[in-house]
């Protein structure tokens, strides 16, 4: 149920549904039952789409260690942590280390899981996202279409995790300069998202800011900023303003607008 909460679009309320249910589980099970490891994930990743990215880290890093322990070090489980831990320290500003951690775990997920697990598919995907912060757009771009073909044959077009990694696309082609086809790609996304996420989900928000954002580029700032004033009010009604996604729309707006009023 909490986890669907998340899904749905509310990560804090999926936090706290999960915390509401780790004590019974420490009491009744122990700290590193399996069950209470998965809560323990759940707690964790939820807390960075909530937008405590900081906290996810630390909470993952402490809980690997006892995955380690109880299930071993190439378990399904474990592998997913480190996942975690390699996407959540490039949110947290180290894109470096990030490209190292899951460089790292890719050839262990594709021996243990096989090349086209949804898994393996998922930290391939964001090998290509953290290779593209790091200013290699073109290796980038090389990976994350390897990864939309094997998502699209396996998962289909669209499956939330195709989804994403069109918007991952997206972002490349813009910060290499294609400002339009950046922009038609993320226009052609949104109605699949809307359709089978709905407009709160925060995969749709961050192709609507991608969209805005690729808008200004090419030069069309008036609608670029009326699309943003949107997309803020609804990222504040669903995530809150302290939200890090809701921030950096209000930022962007105050940029844009001094940008058209100079």
């Amino acid at each position: 149920m909490a986890r669907w909460t998340g899904e749905s679009g509310e990560p804090a309320k999926a936090v706290e549904e999960f915390r509401a249910l780790l004590p019974a589980q420490v009491t009744r099970l122990g700290l590193t039952h399996r069950e209470t490891l998965r809560t323990r994930y759940s707690i964790a990743y939820w807390s960075g789409e909530s937008g405590r990215p900081q906290e996810t880290l630390r909470l993952m890093k402490e809980l690997i260690e006892d995955q380690r322990v109880v299930l071993g070090s190439e378990h399904p489980d474990t592998l997913r942590t480190q996942h975690g831990i390699g996407l959540w320290t490039g949110v947290t500003g180290d894109p470096a280390e990030a490209v190292r951690v899951l460089a790292e775990l890719l050839p262990v997920r594709e021996r243990v899981l096989g090349p086209d697990h949804p898994d393996t598919l998922r930290t391939l995907n964001n090998l290509g996202r953290w290779t593209g912060v790091l200013g290699d757009h073109r290796r980038a771009i090389e990976i994350l279409e390897d990864t939309l073909e094997r998502r699209t044959r396996t998962l289909g077009a669209e499956h939330p995790d195709t989804m994403r990694t069109v918007n991952n696309i997206i972002d490349e082609t813009g910060a290499a300069g294609d400002f339009r086809r950046a922009y038609e790609l993320a226009d052609q996304l949104l109605p699949l998202q809307r359709r089978w996420l709905l407009d709160r989900h925060q995969d749709t928000m961050r192709t609507r800011f991608n969209r805005a954002r690729w808008l200004a580029a090419d030069g069309e700032v008036q609608a670029a900023v009326q699309q943003m004033r949107e997309l803020y009010l609804d990222q504040v009604a669903f995530l809150g303003e302290q939200h890090p996604d809701a921030v950096r729309t209000a930022l962007r707006i105050a940029e844009l607008d001094g940008a058209d009023a100079g």
